[in-house]
């Protein structure tokens, strides 16, 4: 009996060690939660870095000369912020409009972004964001879609997108898990 025992535990714990591992090697724990709801590791990191191409191959472009490491590291601080903020908004705003329309908002938003004529940006995308057209189509098309069709639903009530989100950030309940990132009234910001 007791031989069965150690067994069960032996495979309880290697069991518990694979999926720790699962979640660490894929980045799926949570790096901030905006009224329960989590942002990953995994989508943060994806969405700092895709911002951080985009940056450093535009200030590249526009000073003629390659960033150094330092500068870009420099540019990373704030790329980590940005992209945390945008991604506590895109939070707000996901559960308002799950709030207002229900199933309806992945394919509402799809048909806003089909509407959109992206042919030329699909071949600008993996220069410009180091990804593929269809991450970058999750990552900042869709949010985008999004935002629109809150705003146009908050125009119905004579309110705009800009003041609900400043009010929404200001309501939320934000945790953030980042080391030099905290949330203070309202917004992500670089803590001292």
């Amino acid at each position: 009996m007791k031989r069965h025992h150690f067994y069960i535990g032996l495979i309880a714990l290697v069991t518990f060690g694979a999926g720790v591992f699962y979640v660490l090697h894929n980045a799926l724990y949570p790096v901030a939660t905006v009224n329960g709801a989590m942002i990953s590791a995994r989508e943060f990191q994806r969405v700092a870095l895709a911002g951080l191409n985009f940056y450093v191959r535009s200030q590249e472009a526009a000073a003629h000369r390659q960033l150094t490491s330092e500068e870009v590291s420099a540019l990373y601080g704030e790329i980590r912020r940005a992209t945390l903020d945008k991604l506590v908004a895109e939070r707000l705003i996901d559960a308002e409009l799950e709030r207002r329309l229900g199933d309806r908002v992945l394919a509402l938003a799809n048909r806003k972004i089909a509407d959109a004529q992206v042919d030329r940006l699909r071949e600008a995308v993996p220069e410009l964001y180091g990804t593929t057209f269809e991450e970058f189509q999750e990552m900042l098309l869709l949010p985008e879609a999004k935002q629109v069709l809150l705003d146009e639903a908050l125009k119905g009530e004579l309110a705009d997108i800009q003041s609900w989100l400043l009010s929404a950030r200001r309501d939320a309940s934000a945790r953030i898990f980042l080391s030099k990132l905290q949330w203070s009234n309202g917004t992500v910001e670089i803590a001292p």
